[in-house]
């Protein structure tokens, strides 16, 4: 299935993506409404060919319920992998504390809002790691 992400335009600025995973009805709806658009700036959308997504174990991937992207290596080569904050927690102040004792640190790239990266060459013990320090501050 094609999905649609939404992309705010600036006059003097570089372009951004803000939105991901949308269906075409949602960000024609999005598009259309007053509040996307204002002096020097506007949202449009565009064909979602965003970072690949990883596949975890699926009893893994259904506990954890978020999914795992894959990103540019680090400078010394190693594989690096973004995921929302919500896989954390609800609050981000406590997802960035979750985050932060676990490796990860903000992700600050264009490509995704709301993420924390971390490096990792076993991802399923990663995202086991997440799954036991969600319950631990539960």
């Amino acid at each position: 299935m094609q999905t649609y992400k939404i992309v705010r335009f600036y006059l003097n600025d570089a372009p951004r993506t803000i939105k991901r995973g949308l269906t075409l009805d949602e960000a024609q709806a999005h598009c259309r409404r007053d509040d996307t658009r204002g002096d020097g700036w506007f949202d449009g959308f565009d064909h979602d060919t965003g970072p690949a997504k990883c596949h975890l174990d699926h009893k893994t991937q259904e506990a954890l319920g978020h999914d795992f992207y894959r990103v540019n290596n680090d400078v010394n080569g190693n594989p690096r992998y973004v995921i929302h904050f919500f896989a954390f927690a609800p609050d981000y102040d406590q997802a960035r504390k979750i985050a932060n004792r676990l490796g990860f640190r903000v992700y600050r790239g264009r490509h995704f809002g709301g993420g924390f990266v971390c490096q990792s060459y076993n991802l399923e013990n990663t995202a086991e790691g997440i799954i036991a320090a969600r319950e631990v501050a539960a």
